[in-house]
């Protein structure tokens, strides 16, 4: 028995062979990938990051401010500390929501802070792990803010 018979056709043959073709292809692609680096931040540069100070409960901070996609995915993930000067990191959205925070790649815990477009707390977790990955924290009441601290 040859090919020809088990396959049927030259055309299944070739077709047969660009599926293998863009399998490797794309296997080859996939691996080149890295999965553990999703955004390019320079994680010690405060130059990278907008600071402003904000009142929350009559209490102010100065924090780094997250405006991006990139530095909200990426958050406080990988730091052992915060820069001097710097109290905590606010991520900011473009509407409120539940806005949802995980401990992913974290080196420490953190009190995270839900907040309105006024900087009222509206939800709060103190003293988040971060053994608590995979979990993630959300607010029920739709945030504008969200404030981390080291607890």
């Amino acid at each position: 028995m040859n090919t020809k018979d088990i396959l049927g056709s030259k055309k299944t043959e070739y077709w047969l062979l660009a599926g293998i073709v863009v399998f490797f292809l794309a296997s080859l692609f996939l691996s080149a990938i890295n999965p553990n680096k999703i955004v390019d931040v320079d994680l010690n540069a405060i130059d990278d990051y907008t600071t402003r100070s904000i009142v929350v409960e009559e209490q102010e901070y100065t924090v780094l401010v997250a405006d991006t996609l990139p530095k909200r995915i990426t958050g406080l993930s990988y730091r052992t500390e915060l820069p001097g000067g710097i109290d905590g990191m606010l991520f900011t959205y473009s509407k409120p929501g539940p806005q949802s925070i995980w401990m992913k790649d974290m080196n420490f815990s953190i009190d995270i802070l839900w907040l309105d477009e006024n900087f009222k707390i509206v939800h709060k977790e103190g003293d988040v792990s971060p053994d608590t990955f995979p979990e993630s924290f959300s607010s029920p009441i739709p945030a504008s803010y969200v404030l981390e601290l080291p607890s």
